[in-house]
């Protein structure tokens, strides 16, 4: 928020408290058009229901049809790929320093590294990335450690390991 806000983007945020699916995000994407210039979406592709094997492109485009094509130069849909934890593996040292685990920042690298990058890991539902980060730190909590991590990592380091986040980001600096 603070980054965007700096380039004049001022950002809403409105939460979902999960439950996600195409028809609910329908319903709540009518409303915000009507009220914001622009918005965006920040899903997880694990949070949408009945994603039918669909992957985050292909979702984004199907967010795009759910309004007439008057507005959809409106709305910039993004699902980060696979969930928003992939952002907190984009720096191995500050999540290990952040739990004082030094010694497991070789796994958070090995991790990435068997993935390609910090957005491809993914394994299925007790090996994501926010499953495994509870499997090396139990008393990791999303909303706590998530945002505190990143904020520790900064966003130009998470934009060069995470390069579909990075492109959200470009499409958003270029709305000014």
């Amino acid at each position: 928020m603070p980054y965007l806000s700096e380039r004049d983007i001022l950002i809403t945020p409105v939460t979902m408290n999960g439950n996600i699916s195409l028809d609910r995000i329908r319903h709540e994407l009518l409303p915000l058009l009507g009220s914001f210039d622009i918005v965006t979406t920040f899903y997880d592709l694990y949070g949408l229901k009945r994603r039918h094997g669909q992957n985050a492109e292909q979702l984004e485009q199907k967010i795009l049809e759910l309004i007439d094509m008057a507005r959809q130069r409106r709305l910039i849909p993004y699902i980060q790929q696979y969930e928003f934890e992939t952002l907190v593996f984009s720096e191995p040292a500050i999540v290990a320093n952040e739990f004082r685990e030094a010694s497991k920042q070789k796994q958070i690298e090995a991790i990435i590294q068997e993935a390609g990058e910090p957005e491809q890991i993914n394994d299925g539902v007790e090996t994501c990335p926010s499953k495994r980060l509870k499997i090396l730190f139990p008393h990791y909590d999303k909303k706590f450690h998530g945002p505190r991590i990143c904020q520790r990592i900064g966003l130009n380091d998470i934009r060069q390991a995470c390069p579909r986040f990075n492109g959200w980001l470009i499409r958003l600096e270029n709305l000014t």
